[in-house]
Protein backbone atom coordinates (compact mmCIF):
# COMPACT_ATOMS: atom_id res chain seq x y z
CA UNK A 1 0.00 0.00 0.00
CA UNK A 2 2.93 2.56 0.86
CA UNK A 3 4.13 1.73 -2.81
CA UNK A 4 0.76 2.62 -4.23
CA UNK A 5 0.84 6.36 -2.22
CA UNK A 6 4.41 6.69 -3.64
CA UNK A 7 3.88 6.44 -6.49
CA UNK A 8 0.36 8.19 -6.97
CA UNK A 9 2.44 11.15 -4.74
CA UNK A 10 5.60 11.11 -7.41
CA UNK A 11 3.35 11.03 -10.87
CA UNK A 12 1.26 14.03 -9.26
CA UNK A 13 4.12 16.07 -8.44
CA UNK A 14 5.79 15.26 -11.51
CA UNK A 15 2.69 16.07 -13.74
CA UNK A 16 2.48 19.30 -11.66
CA UNK A 17 5.98 20.63 -12.45
CA UNK A 18 5.47 19.73 -15.93
CA UNK A 19 2.73 21.43 -16.82
CA UNK A 20 4.53 24.42 -14.86
CA UNK A 21 7.08 24.44 -16.70
CA UNK A 22 6.65 23.14 -20.57
CA UNK A 23 5.44 25.70 -22.70
CA UNK A 24 5.59 23.22 -26.04
CA UNK A 25 3.37 23.40 -28.53
CA UNK A 26 3.31 19.12 -29.09
CA UNK A 27 1.91 19.28 -25.34
CA UNK A 28 -0.54 22.18 -25.95
CA UNK A 29 -2.15 20.45 -29.27
CA UNK A 30 -2.48 16.84 -27.00
CA UNK A 31 -5.23 15.32 -25.30
CA UNK A 32 -5.94 16.14 -22.00
CA UNK A 33 -6.14 12.52 -20.86
CA UNK A 34 -3.02 11.92 -21.57
CA UNK A 35 -0.36 12.63 -18.84
CA UNK A 36 2.13 15.06 -20.11
CA UNK A 37 5.05 12.84 -18.47
CA UNK A 38 4.49 10.03 -20.92
CA UNK A 39 3.38 11.84 -24.16
CA UNK A 40 6.90 14.23 -23.43
CA UNK A 41 9.41 11.30 -22.80
CA UNK A 42 9.51 10.37 -26.60
CA UNK A 43 9.97 13.41 -28.46
CA UNK A 44 12.83 14.85 -26.09
CA UNK A 45 15.68 13.43 -28.24
CA UNK A 46 14.13 14.82 -31.72
CA UNK A 47 14.12 18.47 -29.35
CA UNK A 48 16.51 21.14 -30.48
CA UNK A 49 18.44 22.97 -28.15
CA UNK A 50 18.16 24.99 -26.52
CA UNK A 51 14.66 23.51 -26.17
CA UNK A 52 15.75 20.08 -25.10
CA UNK A 53 18.04 21.24 -22.01
CA UNK A 54 15.09 22.88 -20.63
CA UNK A 55 12.73 19.74 -20.78
CA UNK A 56 15.74 18.07 -19.07
CA UNK A 57 16.22 20.11 -16.80
CA UNK A 58 12.49 20.24 -16.33
CA UNK A 59 12.30 16.47 -15.77
CA UNK A 60 15.44 16.70 -13.36
CA UNK A 61 13.80 19.28 -11.28
CA UNK A 62 10.65 17.21 -10.62
CA UNK A 63 12.54 14.19 -9.60
CA UNK A 64 14.78 16.56 -7.23
CA UNK A 65 11.08 17.67 -5.63
CA UNK A 66 9.79 13.97 -5.90
CA UNK A 67 12.76 13.06 -3.63
CA UNK A 68 12.31 15.86 -0.81
CA UNK A 69 9.14 15.48 -0.54
CA UNK A 70 9.47 11.76 0.04
CA UNK A 71 12.18 12.33 2.52
CA UNK A 72 9.87 14.90 4.07
CA UNK A 73 7.13 12.12 4.21
CA UNK A 74 9.69 9.66 5.48
CA UNK A 75 11.03 11.73 8.12
CA UNK A 76 7.65 12.37 9.47
CA UNK A 77 6.44 8.93 9.67
CA UNK A 78 10.20 8.34 11.73
CA UNK A 79 9.04 11.23 13.87
CA UNK A 80 5.38 10.06 14.61
CA UNK A 81 7.05 6.52 15.19
CA UNK A 82 9.21 8.09 17.93
CA UNK A 83 6.18 9.82 19.11
CA UNK A 84 4.10 7.08 19.45
CA UNK A 85 3.46 5.67 23.02
CA UNK A 86 4.95 2.46 23.59
CA UNK A 87 2.70 -0.45 24.28
CA UNK A 88 3.66 -3.11 27.18
CA UNK A 89 4.78 -6.39 25.87
CA UNK A 90 3.53 -9.69 27.15
CA UNK A 91 6.30 -9.97 30.21
CA UNK A 92 4.91 -6.10 31.15
CA UNK A 93 1.61 -7.19 31.93
CA UNK A 94 -0.55 -9.66 33.51
CA UNK A 95 -0.77 -12.34 30.56
CA UNK A 96 -4.11 -10.21 29.31
CA UNK A 97 -3.04 -11.32 25.38
CA UNK A 98 -2.89 -15.25 25.91
CA UNK A 99 -1.15 -17.79 28.13
CA UNK A 100 -1.45 -18.34 32.06
CA UNK A 101 -3.48 -15.62 33.63
CA UNK A 102 -2.22 -13.74 37.07
CA UNK A 103 -3.86 -13.44 40.31
CA UNK A 104 -5.28 -10.34 39.62
CA UNK A 105 -6.65 -11.03 35.55
CA UNK A 106 -7.92 -14.89 37.53
CA UNK A 107 -10.22 -13.19 40.05
CA UNK A 108 -11.46 -10.73 37.77
CA UNK A 109 -12.08 -13.51 34.46
CA UNK A 110 -15.76 -14.35 33.42
CA UNK A 111 -16.54 -17.57 35.75
CA UNK A 112 -18.29 -20.26 33.29
CA UNK A 113 -19.40 -23.92 33.69
CA UNK A 114 -17.99 -25.94 30.49
CA UNK A 115 -15.40 -25.45 27.93
CA UNK A 116 -14.76 -27.31 24.58
CA UNK A 117 -11.78 -28.36 22.28
CA UNK A 118 -11.63 -29.82 19.19
CA UNK A 119 -10.26 -33.66 18.82
CA UNK A 120 -7.56 -34.77 16.37
CA UNK A 121 -11.22 -34.95 13.64
CA UNK A 122 -12.10 -31.45 14.41
CA UNK A 123 -15.64 -32.46 16.58
CA UNK A 124 -15.57 -30.81 20.23
CA UNK A 125 -15.34 -32.22 23.28
CA UNK A 126 -16.75 -30.70 26.26
CA UNK A 127 -15.13 -30.75 30.10
CA UNK A 128 -16.91 -29.46 32.71
CA UNK A 129 -15.76 -28.48 36.28
CA UNK A 130 -15.23 -31.18 38.43
CA UNK A 131 -13.75 -33.56 35.28
CA UNK A 132 -10.65 -35.02 35.13
CA UNK A 133 -8.44 -34.64 32.07
CA UNK A 134 -5.48 -35.94 30.36
CA UNK A 135 -3.25 -32.97 28.92
CA UNK A 136 -1.14 -34.53 26.35
CA UNK A 137 2.24 -32.74 24.51
CA UNK A 138 0.69 -30.98 21.30
CA UNK A 139 2.19 -34.01 18.72
CA UNK A 140 0.96 -36.95 20.70
CA UNK A 141 -2.40 -38.38 19.39
CA UNK A 142 -4.63 -39.56 21.74
CA UNK A 143 -4.82 -43.10 22.77
CA UNK A 144 -1.30 -43.65 22.27
CA UNK A 145 1.01 -45.19 25.39
CA UNK A 146 3.40 -42.64 27.28
CA UNK A 147 5.42 -42.77 30.00
CA UNK A 148 3.74 -40.77 32.84
CA UNK A 149 6.40 -38.17 32.96
CA UNK A 150 5.20 -37.00 29.72
CA UNK A 151 1.89 -36.28 30.43
CA UNK A 152 -0.84 -34.73 33.05
CA UNK A 153 -3.95 -35.78 34.65
CA UNK A 154 -5.94 -32.91 35.78
CA UNK A 155 -9.51 -32.23 37.75
CA UNK A 156 -10.86 -29.20 36.65
CA UNK A 157 -11.91 -27.09 39.59
CA UNK A 158 -12.59 -24.13 38.03
CA UNK A 159 -13.00 -22.72 34.31
CA UNK A 160 -12.51 -18.83 33.55
CA UNK A 161 -12.38 -17.25 30.47
CA UNK A 162 -11.29 -13.46 29.25
CA UNK A 163 -13.87 -11.37 27.50
CA UNK A 164 -15.73 -13.21 24.41
CA UNK A 165 -13.93 -10.61 22.33
CA UNK A 166 -11.33 -12.51 22.08
CA UNK A 167 -11.11 -15.41 19.79
CA UNK A 168 -12.71 -18.99 20.36
CA UNK A 169 -14.69 -17.86 23.53
CA UNK A 170 -15.41 -20.40 26.21
CA UNK A 171 -19.20 -22.05 26.29
CA UNK A 172 -21.54 -20.78 29.42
Amino acid sequence: MIQTWGITISSTILQNMLKRTFRLNLLHSSPQDVEIAYMAIPPIRLLEQPLKKEVQVAFASAMATIWKTMIGLSGLGLLFSLLMAELPTVDETENTSGGAPGPDEWANMIPYGRFSVPDNEGQKVFFNVGDTAAVLPGNVQVGTNLPAHKYWLVKIAAIRGRLPSRKGSPIR
